[in-house]
């Protein structure tokens, strides 16, 4: 009798282990499938920005080069002497070249020949960081020059990875054919211009006060 017990003692241990061993097989089991699962989900969404960084990456340094200049002319403050006549001419090109070191461009997006660009300008906060946001648009001739930029919105100074963010949701607003005015409005996306007060003028190509 005392073997028995002994025997059904060391029975209920084993069917414990081996209940407690196949819950750990599970749950690690169960574990492995959610990493693939959020592997999966990074690859697409790395995938998915892809597309945004194409226009950029097929672009020759030294068009990029020259882009940059064109963006920090139209979007960066113009030199003192200059006017918004004047701010295109050739002797202040210098200037602009050394001011588009402040302008990262982070995505583009060609649609229907138009080029729709987010990117980070100086918009420096107690930190010394860059960390202001630019959506608009642009049109490039048969010799990729720009001929026509248009800043659609200019967010707050918040935090890089937030800036990135609302970039990623402009781009996927433009490819799906969403209103940008309902992206604008949209709290989450921190715009401060347009607010009513200021505009951008494609003429003057800045922004103006509304008259």
């Amino acid at each position: 009798m005392k073997y028995a017990n002994r025997l059904s003692f060391w029975s209920l241990c084993f069917l414990l282990l081996s209940f407690l061993l196949f819950t750990v097989m599970s749950c690690e089991n169960q574990n492995q499938e959610n990493l693939r699962d959020i592997d999966d989900l990074v690859e697409s969404n790395n995938t998915n920005l892809d597309k945004y960084h194409t226009f950029l990456s097929e672009a020759q340094p030294d068009v990029m080069e020259k882009w940059l200049t064109d963006l920090a002319t139209y979007i960066l403050r113009k030199p003192d002497a200059a006017t918004y006549q004047t701010k295109f001419n050739p002797e202040f090109r210098n200037y602009y070249e050394a001011k588009s070191r402040e302008l990262e461009w982070i995505y583009a997006f060609e649609k229907q020949d138009t080029v729709y660009f987010f990117l980070i300008r100086d918009g420096r906060d107690n930190n010394g960081k860059a960390n202001r946001a630019v959506g608009g648009k642009l049109v490039l001739n048969a010799a990729n020059e720009m001929q026509y930029l248009e800043e659609l919105f200019v967010t707050r100074i918040i935090d890089r990875v937030n800036l990135e963010s609302i970039g990623q949701r402009f781009m996927q607003s433009v490819e799906a054919g969403e209103s940008l005015d309902a992206f604008i409005e949209n709290p989450n996306n921190t715009v401060e211009w347009p607010d009513g007060r200021l505009f951008y003028s494609v003429e003057k190509s800045e922004w103006r006060y509304v008259e």
